[in-house]
């Protein structure tokens, strides 16, 4: 990932989901006081750290696909692609995405095939 270690991502948080071991997250939050993190909570993370956390076999917490990713944006760039100016938008349009479109989410295989055509 040449460029791409500052990414961030948000992320909510699956309280449901935390075993005991691993409920003393809350240092992720910047904004809490607590040593965990409440059921609901969105906060940004680094991609690789969201990656690890949202895994088929964790899944903590649900990853929000950036805006410039989603359904809106897609079928923008599906009419005429020529007039959205992607460097503006995200730096690392192609990379990021490609990242995007391994996740385990609904938005993966359309955030693929988008980056294709």
């Amino acid at each position: 990932m040449s460029g791409l270690g500052q990414e961030n991502v948000c992320v909510r948080w699956n309280d449901a989901n935390l075993e005991a071991q691993e409920s003393f997250l809350g240092f992720l939050d910047p904004s809490s006081e607590s040593e965990d993190i409440a059921e609901g909570t969105s906060i940004e993370l680094p991609y690789w750290l969201a990656r690890s956390l949202c895994s088929q076999r964790r899944q903590i917490v649900t990853v929000e696909i950036p805006k410039i990713y989603k359904e809106a944006y897609r079928e923008i760039l599906k009419a005429d692609p020529c007039v959205v100016d992607l460097h503006k938008l995200e730096i690392y349009f192609y990379e990021f995405g490609s990242y995007l479109a391994r996740l385990d989410h609904r938005d993966s295989q359309p955030i693929g095939a988008m980056l294709v055509q």
